[in-house]
């Protein structure tokens, strides 16, 4: 049940994000044009007409939040589903350590709550009428380091929980040094996380009044 219960909340916190995502289209209130002009020199050029150059770069921020959300939830997903395997092998062995056995399951469901995070920071940054390139392409750059950051732990997270979880269930003394490797993989997704953190800061710097 409680495997369950994680592997559901996942796909809750990516269906948050899109809501907030539709909501802030639905509440742009500046319009999108395009336009060809002429042919110039012999080739024609396509121009983005833009009355707010806000609705614009705001593609590239929801990219991030998307890969942000994606790449954190696969991550998270890999690692419940592997680690799970582990733990009911060895509820099989030993019941009374199943408990223990799921600390790689809680550790791969952070990774989702660092994505998350993350991409609903971006989602809520997104105002058309003071949102930039220099701000889209900073939380798009964001959202791919926490994704796959995410990702890289969760693979980690999974392989070595469901290897050490079953050992586990033979040696009482793997589980410190389970809990010990745990950890190291899952500060990749806490490292990604505080990077992309960092990079939509920056971004914000960018923002001005579309006039």
């Amino acid at each position: 049940v409680i495997t369950m219960i994680f592997a559901e909340g996942i796909g809750l916190y990516g269906m948050i994000v899109g809501m907030l995502l539709n909501g802030n289209a639905a509440s742009s209130g500046c319009v999108v044009s395009y336009r060809f002009e002429r042919p110039r020199l012999q080739s024609a050029a396509l121009h983005w007409n833009a009355y707010c150059p806000g609705t614009s770069a705001a593609f590239f921020g929801a990219i991030g939040a998307t890969l942000s959300t994606a790449g954190s939830i696969s991550g998270a997903a890999y690692g419940i589903a592997k680690s799970s395997t582990g733990a009911a092998h060895l509820g099989i062995r030993n019941h009374a350590k199943l408990l223990r056995g799921t600390t790689p399951v809680v550790m791969a469901e952070l990774l989702a709550v660092y994505g998350f995070v993350n991409s609903l920071i971006i989602a809520l940054s997104l105002d058309s009428s003071k949102y930039t390139f220099f701000s889209g392409f900073l939380d798009l750059a964001a959202g791919t380091a926490v994704g796959f950051g995410c990702l890289a732990s969760g693979l980690a997270i999974g392989t070595v929980g469901d290897a050490c979880v079953r050992a586990y269930g033979k040696q009482d003394r793997v589980f410190v040094a389970m809990v010990l490797i745990l950890i190291f993989a899952e500060a990749l997704g806490l490292f990604s996380l505080i990077a992309g953190l960092l990079l939509h800061s920056t971004g914000t710097r960018g923002y001005h009044s579309c006039d």
